[in-house]
């Protein structure tokens, strides 16, 4: 059975600028940015196997906002920029609408910086295990909203946002639970 969904993104290293989505960008396959393609993907894992299920080539917004590129390459009109976060969303939506019950979702910082992420997962019923860097500001209490400008934000008077790491320091013991992943060399 599958206990997990793992997105991810792959690159693929290239020469030239020909091919769509082409960009000097973070490159995973070398560690660093280099010239190349990159595409968002989410696989399902057994704990002892993962199997891509869906992936899209992310597009730089330069190629976006670059007519001729696009029109040279055959890029639709009604492509629009998707950060990563955003892509991965839409492919989990995909799956879930293709009737795939889903698993928690596995991702580095990428994805678990990305607050709409989270808030689209916790919206599709999708449960989630996303790393973040211990700098990262949250509330333990829900804060109370006020309208600014056409969007909510956070009220000042509420409870104070703490980086995770200060949120983890003030747990008693008692809080924790041990966790222990078992998958693939686990």
């Amino acid at each position: 059975p599958i206990d997990s969904w793992i997105v991810d993104e792959t690159g693929w290293i290239k020469q030239g600028d020909k091919s769509v989505g082409v960009a000097h960008q973070y490159c995973g396959s070398v560690g660093k940015k280099a010239n190349c393609q990159v595409s968002v993907h989410i696989a399902l894992s057994n704990g002892e196997a993962a199997l891509p299920m869906a992936a899209r080539l992310f597009l730089p917004q330069a190629w976006i906002n670059d007519g001729q590129r696009r029109r040279r390459t055959g890029i639709p009109e009604e492509v629009v920029f998707r950060s990563k976060p955003e892509i991965a969303l839409d492919l989990v939506g995909e799956l879930i609408g293709s009737g795939m019950q889903p698993s928690p979702l596995l991702g580095d910082c990428q994805y678990g910086h990305s607050g709409p992420l989270r808030q689209g997962l916790r919206d599709a019923g999708c449960p989630y295990m996303l790393q973040v860097e211990s700098a990262l500001k949250a509330w333990v209490e829900r804060p109370q909203l006020r309208r600014a400008r056409k969007r909510w934000v956070p009220r000042l008077r509420g409870p104070q946002a703490q980086t995770v790491l200060e949120i983890g320091r003030s747990l008693p013991d008692s809080a924790w639970q041990p966790c222990r992943w078992s998958g693939a060399g686990g």
